[in-house]
């Protein structure tokens, strides 16, 4: 890598400061491999080199929640917006913008992310990109407008066929559970169990690892329904559960489902 430097062949050196920065962090050298990840980035986005530089985000990203500075990582994605702006890729574009939902979420900024999701949904359904849409309608499920949630499940209903993947079935199960809960004033807890089993079930096939694509929000629905009638029990058992699922990564639902645990009332 420094022969490239000297030799200012800076084409491809990106994926070389890549692999160095993944060294360094298993080094334990945590402060030279994010500049070696920034740097990484900064060079493929000049070349256009996307593959190598969404490997440079997604370490970054990693050694920013490992060490909970969400802040660097909101403008490591402002950065990657501009860019995909600049050169109008809509992938990227919508990428982007559903990368800046998810961390505006987790700061509790729901209009915000709110906002972040609409739009990368818009550029999701403009693309016929599957996949993409689910996952942004179970992510942005309750922070819809009630006149928006029953147009959005039907949509995401439509989508699921016999080629749909486990992520999406997993996704697809959690937006079941939530809009199963918003739309019925009273609920059968047998009805609520198969539900609960289908979401379990989902998720052991499934290979999504961020908390918000684990049914945290799926779960913290069905604790406010179930606490709305009065099954007070029940929302501590469901809030047991969604704190396992949460383990140590950071949500704005801990505290709900903390106080849902200890005391008699949600």
């Amino acid at each position: 890598m420094d022969l490239r430097r000297l030799l200012e062949n800076k084409e491809g050196m990106g994926e070389s400061l890549l692999n160095l920065g993944n060294l360094r962090q298993e080094q334990g050298k945590i402060e030279e491999a994010e500049k070696l990840y920034l740097e990484s980035v900064e060079i493929t986005v000049q070349f256009g080199e996307l593959e190598t530089m969404h490997k440079s985000l997604i370490n970054l990203e990693k050694l920013y929640r490992e060490q909970d500075k969400i802040e660097e990582l909101e403008k490591v994605y402002y950065k990657y917006l501009k860019y995909m702006l600049q050169w109008g890729d809509k992938k990227g574009i919508a990428m982007g913008l559903n990368n800046l939902g998810i961390l505006n979420f987790e700061k509790g900024k729901l209009e915000s992310a709110r906002i972040f999701y609409s739009e990368s949904l818009s550029l999701k359904i403009a693309l016929n990109d599957t996949p993409g849409i689910i996952s942004i309608i179970h992510r942005s499920f309750l922070l819809m407008d009630d006149s928006e949630k029953d147009k959005y499940y039907s949509m995401a209903k439509s989508l699921i066929d016999e080629s749909t993947k486990p992520d999406q079935l997993s996704q697809m199960a959690n937006i079941e559970l939530m809009n199963y809960c918003i739309t019925n004033k009273n609920i059968d807890n047998a009805i609520i169990q198969e539900h609960l089993q289908h979401v379990l079930l989902q998720k052991e096939k499934s290979t999504l690892h961020y908390f918000d694509d684990l049914p945290i929000e799926a779960f913290y629905c069905l604790a406010l329904k179930l606490n709305e009638i009065g099954e007070k029990e029940l929302v501590k058992l469901v809030a047991h559960d969604a704190l396992k699922m949460i383990g140590e990564r950071n949500s704005i639902r801990n505290d709900y489902f903390q106080k849902a645990t200890n005391l008699n009332c949600a």
